[in-house]
């Protein structure tokens, strides 16, 4: 499995995401908004961008850029 990064947790940046994640990829979302981490992270949605679209569990979310560019 390949990791997948996406730089911005936006509509557009998590729709990216849950393409490379279905694609079979392990995917990791950088936002900088800690609520939109905290709710990709915990509710496996982005309620504040792309609303009632649910997520994969797999797909992680973090605020810190590093940890994103890994």
């Amino acid at each position: 499995m390949n990791k997948f990064s996406v730089i911005g947790g936006g509509a557009w940046g998590t729709a990216l995401a849950i393409l490379a994640q279905q694609a079979g990829h392990n995917t990791t979302l950088w936002a900088r908004e800690p609520e939109v981490v905290e709710s990709i992270n915990n509710e496996h949605m982005n309620a504040m961008f792309l609303p009632k679209i649910k997520l994969a569990p797999a797909i992680k979310a973090t605020i810190d850029m590093a940890e994103a560019a890994k």
